[in-house]
């Protein structure tokens, strides 16, 4: 049976679905992110980016929201924010995210009974809104790859404590695979493999061998250049997409997505390049020319 949007419906018995679940980041801000020590902090935003994406893939809902901005924590990560470059995140000033009604009536217009939560910091942020929401009746899963705390203990502590009051502990990339549940799903397939291999590691290696080696498919096509440089040498610039790199063949709706979602790379300005520098086009220098002006003061350079 087919849900809204075309996709086979899944069974629930229990599991999440897209349809079933909305996604709440919460406090994904620089400062929070300082004060992290129990992760890897860059592992923390490639999970979060990973989540983030495949709620864009299957459709799923997601509420954004962010604490003190202006006066301590700063704007959500830019990552984040890209993939959703139409939705303003609901500020707050308490670290309880549940006391806050904006944050809550967010949750209750999706109409979703399940929720994916992620944020910074475990013990807080994510902790105490858990288990008011449990307490509401709704089900949470924590993606505890996701989140970070000041301490090992800190987190580990937030994470008993929210299991105990009936939040189920997930990944970002369980949570990804089990709202993609079978591979013959073909519509979000190409997708779901294309977040593996750019967020994944081994498994996201392991995806391109077989892709390659295997089945003979082409290999993923790279582009490590920055844009600014290919401007620089009047190459021409990339496509517009997140993940800096161009899609294999067959995978249409997430390029698609990507290219809704991430704006043009604007070329690199030099903080100490003069104003005139700056709105002038750079001179290419032949060898012999570098070689001749090398050792003069630069008023003998200017003449």
């Amino acid at each position: 049976m087919p849900s809204k949007n075309g996709r086979r419906k899944l069974s629930e018995k229990g599991l999440l679905t897209p349809e079933n679940c909305v996604v709440a980041f919460i406090d994904l801000q620089p400062q929070m992110l300082f004060g992290v020590s129990n992760f890897d902090r860059q592992t923390i935003i490639n999970d979060n980016v990973a989540l983030a994406k495949a709620t864009r893939v299957f459709d799923v809902p997601v509420v954004l929201t962010t604490v003190e901005t202006k006066t301590f924590s700063g704007n959500i990560w830019p990552q984040i924010q890209a993939i959703f470059p139409g939705q303003q995140p609901i500020e707050r000033s308490s670290m309880n995210s549940w006391d806050d009604k904006n944050f809550v009536k967010a949750i209750e217009e999706t109409g979703r009974k399940k929720i994916v939560l992620t944020g910074l910091w475990t013990e807080t942020c994510v902790a105490l809104p858990t288990v008011q929401a449990i307490s509401d009746g709704y089900e949470v899963y924590v993606a505890e790859d996701c989140c970070g705390d000041v301490s090992q203990l800190n987190h580990d502590n937030a994470m008993k404590r929210v299991i105990q009051a009936g939040a189920k502990p997930v990944t970002g990339l369980s949570t990804m695979l089990e709202w993609q549940r079978d591979w013959a799903a073909r519509d979000t397939y190409d997708a779901v493999m294309d977040i593996v291999k750019q967020h994944f590691g081994a498994y996201g290696m392991g995806v391109e061998y077989a892709y390659t080696m295997v089945h003979g498919a082409p290999p993923t096509r790279y582009q490590s250049t920055p844009s600014w440089h290919l401007k620089q040498v009047n190459q021409p610039p990339r496509a517009n997409h997140i993940c800096d790199y161009q899609l294999s063949e067959g995978e249409h709706k997430w390029q698609q997505i990507r290219s809704s979602i991430m704006p043009r790379s604007q070329p690199m300005r030099l903080h100490h390049l003069s104003r005139q520098s700056r709105s002038q086009p750079a001179k290419s220098v032949r060898p012999e020319q570098a070689t001749k002006s090398y050792g003069k003061s630069r008023d003998q350079r200017q003449e």
